[in-house]
C-alpha cells in the first residue's frame, strides 16, 4: 500500500527565536538579495501542494505576503510552552487538517526543487508514515514528508516533555533519502557570519 492519494499541505518553518541571528526573525532576513523564506517558496512544486502553511510566532503581517494560511504555537496544558519545531508541527496538524505535510526549515535557503520533489515522490510511493532526508547516516528531521496519522504521536512525545525532532522521527522508523552529493543544499544559515561566507 502507497501514499499516493494522500493531499498534501506543505508547512515552512519560520517559528523560532533566531537567538544566534540576534532575535531577528530568520526566514525574513535577506540573504543572496531576498528574504530566506523566499527561496523556499520558489523552489516548491505547487502543482503537489494543497495549501502552504506557515508557522510563525510573529510578524504575521509581513508572513501574510506569502500564505493566508498561518499558525502558531497553540497552548496545550500537557505541553510546555515553546517545545520548538515539533509544536509547530502539532499545531499546524490541528488547524490545517490534511492527509500528509511536506515540513521544511526557512534557514535552508539553497534547497532545490528536485530535492523537494524526490522527498515527496518518495513518501508517496512508499508506505513509510515518514520520510525525510539525510546526509549519510545523519538525518534531517525538519525536512520530511509525514502523514497526519502521525499526531498523536507527536502529541504523546511533546506531553512527555521531550522535544527533540530528531528522537521522535527516528523512533517513527523513518524512510530516508541520502543526500551526501548534494548536502551544500541542506546547509544551514544560522548566524550573520553563515549570510557572509561563499556558498
Amino acid at each position: 500500500m502507497t501514499n499516493n492519494h494522500a493531499q498534501l499541505n506543505v508547512l515552512l518553518l519560520a517559528g523560532g527565536k533566531s537567538s544566534r541571528m540576534g532575535g531577528e526573525d530568520k526566514a525574513l532576513i535577506e540573504y543572496q538579495g531576498k528574504p530566506m523564506i523566499e527561496h523556499l517558496i520558489e523552489q516548491l512544486p505547487m502543482s503537489d501542494i494543497h495549501q502552504l502553511v506557515i508557522s510563525c510566532n510573529r510578524n504575521h503581517e509581513q508572513y501574510s505576503h506569502y500564505s493566508e494560511h498561518l499558525v502558531s504555537d497553540k497552548s496545550y496544558e500537557e505541553i510546555e510552552a515553546f517545545a520548538g519545531p515539533l509544536l509547530g508541527v502539532l499545531s499546524a496538524m490541528e488547524t490545517y487538517p490534511a492527509d500528509a505535510w511536506l515540513v521544511l526549515p526557512c534557514d535552508t535557503p539553497q534547497l532545490n526543487i528536485a530535492l523537494i520533489t524526490k522527498l515527496i515522490d518518495d513518501y508517496k510511493n512508499g508506505s513509510s508514515l515518514i520520510s525525510c532526508l539525510s546526509i549519510g547516516e545523519r538525518i534531517q528531521p525538519l525536512h520530511c514528508v509525514l502523514s497526519s496519522q502521525l499526531k498523536d504521536s507527536l502529541f504523546d512525545y511533546l506531553k512527555s516533555g521531550n522535544r527533540r525532532a530528531q528522537e521522535w522521527v527516528m523512533l517513527q522508523n523513518p524512510n530516508t533519502i541520502d543526500c551526501s552529493n548534494q548536502a551544500d543544499k541542506l546547509a544551514n544559515i544560522n548566524s550573520p557570519s553563515d549570510l557572509l561566507e561563499p556558498r
